[in-house]
């Protein structure tokens, strides 16, 4: 028999963390070359809801490369900030580097001011089951307003641990003492050039 050999860590040096790898892949390999799609996708839910209110500030939560942010400037948002992870490479934003606090969402967030508009897409499915309340919290907390969508069921991607019905999320925001208004998707359901999981799970 030979001795085992064990590594040791005393704390000073965390392991790295397994999602900074799984995340710079869905950057490189999904936010990037679906940047057109995205665009389109953007141009058109807030084409919508800029029909009917004029937010002068928008948070998007966990914003990839800034794409809806700067749609939303664009269409006359005066104040844009974008929360997201530490596997960010700010080369790729469509926004200002300094627009976007970098915070690992699985913790508390606050940007410490409250937004028109608050923005939230297919985020929340990858957080941890025991965060999803919080998350909730943490948006309405910044906001009167937020759009909001997440993978359904079945619906599959990167480091997705939460994929929950729309009901689920609705109930937690009710809990907040927010309304769901399913107002969106019956203007955009046929629209091929929106990405199909916003058309089915995009909830105000």
């Amino acid at each position: 028999m030979t001795p085992h050999s064990y590594t040791v860590n005393n704390g000073s040096n965390p392991p790295p963390d397994p999602r900074r790898a799984l995340y710079r892949d869905l950057h490189q390999t999904q936010l990037l070359p679906d940047a057109p799609v995205t665009l389109r996708s953007a141009e058109r839910i807030l084409g919508i809801l800029f029909e009917a209110v004029r937010p002068r500030s928008v948070l998007d939560v966990g914003c990839g490369l800034g794409i809806w942010l700067s749609v939303a400037h664009r269409f006359g948002a005066e104040i844009v900030r974008g929360v997201e992870g530490p596997w960010l490479d700010p080369r790729h934003l469509w926004i200002e580097p300094d627009s976007v606090m970098i915070q690992d969402l699985e913790e508390p967030i606050d940007v410490g001011c409250r937004f028109d508009l608050v923005v939230s897409l297919e985020v929340a499915e990858h957080l941890s089951v025991d965060r999803a309340r919080g998350f909730v919290e943490n948006l309405v907390h910044h906001g009167d307003a937020v759009l909001f969508s997440a993978a359904i069921p079945h619906q599959g991607g990167h480091h997705h641990l939460n994929e929950q019905w729309p009901i689920y999320w609705a109930e937690i925001f009710r809990s907040q003492g927010y309304r769901c208004l399913d107002v969106i998707r019956p203007r955009i359901w046929d629209d091929p050039a929106i990405f199909w999981h916003l058309r089915q799970n995009i909830l105000l």
